[in-house]
């Protein structure tokens, strides 16, 4: 089989990089958007401090009950929506928007 694809991860932990790790002999390239040779400071700054944000919301899961609701309230931020909704989902969602915002600021 002919390797036709550049796989992108991301260090973020839980998983992430392991998930792609399965598509791996179907890749031309592997990339990990965080943390490549050449990465501009602005990127690399952008990404450390969403994982930094990441971690302390989930590290705030411990706390009783409070925890358990704001990560909550974050996951659902993360969700991503059934394949085959029987709704309109042609407008950009709140991660859609935040990428957006990002490619605006020159990120990537």
């Amino acid at each position: 089989m002919e390797k036709k694809i550049y796989l992108i991860s991301v260090n973020m932990g839980y998983g992430h990089q392991r998930t792609a790790f399965s598509l791996k002999e179907l890749t031309q390239k592997t990339i990990c958007a965080n943390d490549y040779e050449g990465i501009p400071k602005f990127d690399k700054a952008i990404w450390h401090q969403m994982r930094k944000f990441y971690e302390a919301i989930s590290n705030f899961y411990r706390f009783p009950l409070v925890g358990k609701i704001i990560f909550s309230l974050y996951d659902q931020l993360q969700k991503i929506l059934a394949f085959y909704p029987k709704r309109d989902l042609s407008k950009p969602n709140f991660q859609l928007k935040i990428i957006y915002f990002l490619l605006k600021k020159k990120m990537g």
